[in-house]
């Protein structure tokens, strides 16, 4: 007697329940994949939304100043945002170097200081800032003469006033006191090693920039703020 197997015949495929089915797909695989979705959007439109709804809130108060390394710091006007820099007593460990940058803002108006070191007076290095300037900014031109500018603490520097696409500014250059000595240059195929040391002195730049039409309004905060720049023993 020949006997056979009776039963039911698995399915290759497993049937999903109509109650789980859209368009002949399987809902519950959507899942995931939408919790996946939600968190890069979130991840990608989300956050840059919040952090720009967030307005930027790190308010100058009487009495900060900003450290620009070495005894060097200026006082900006009180109530403008502190956007880049440190003040005078909150400074990192490992310090503020001479070279360090700080941004100070209100409404239309910003003033960048710049740190570094220059070989030359503050005129050839306003020469340089400029030239920079044009070739970097749209629209830029110098709209005024130079001038000297002597701050509170004594030292001297030039400023030039210009104008751009962006608005109205002013750039100041000053060479403080302090001299830096530089090692000469290693010798080089490109570059022969000089035969004296270089000599360089720290330099400070300020660089204005205003909404068109907003530069009188903040001349006096503007003025302060350039003129409030000390080097240590300078005065």
């Amino acid at each position: 007697m020949n006997s056979s197997l009776h039963g039911r015949r698995a399915s290759p495929h497993h049937r999903v329940p109509v109650e789980h089915r859209l368009f002949g797909v399987d809902t519950r695989a959507l899942w995931p994949a939408a919790i996946v979705l939600g968190i890069g959007l979130v991840w990608s439109i989300g956050l840059p939304l919040v952090n720009d709804a967030v307005a930027w809130d790190d308010p100058i108060v009487a009495g900060d100043s900003i450290d620009m390394g070495d005894g060097v710091s200026f006082v900006p006007p009180v109530g403008w945002q502190l956007t880049d820099g440190v003040r005078v007593g909150e400074e990192p460990i490992t310090g503020v170097t001479s070279n360090s940058s700080a941004q100070v803002s209100s409404g239309g108006a910003q003033i960048d200081a710049t740190g570094g070191t220059f070989t030359g007076d503050a005129n050839a290095l306003m020469d340089q800032v400029t030239s920079n300037l044009s070739a970097d900014t749209g629209g830029f031109t110098v709209t005024g003469s130079r001038g000297t500018l002597v701050t509170d603490s004594g030292l001297v520097g030039v400023s030039e006033p210009f104008t751009s696409t962006d608005g109205d500014g002013l750039v100041a250059t000053f060479i403080l006191p302090e001299t830096v000595v530089s090692a000469p240059s290693a010798e080089s195929d490109a570059a022969p090693a000089a035969a004296d040391d270089s000599t360089s002195s720290r330099a400070i730049t300020f660089t204005v920039n205003t909404a068109a039409g907003q530069y009188a309004a903040n001349a006096a905060d503007i003025d302060a703020t350039l003129r409030s720049l000390t080097a240590g023993g300078s005065r």
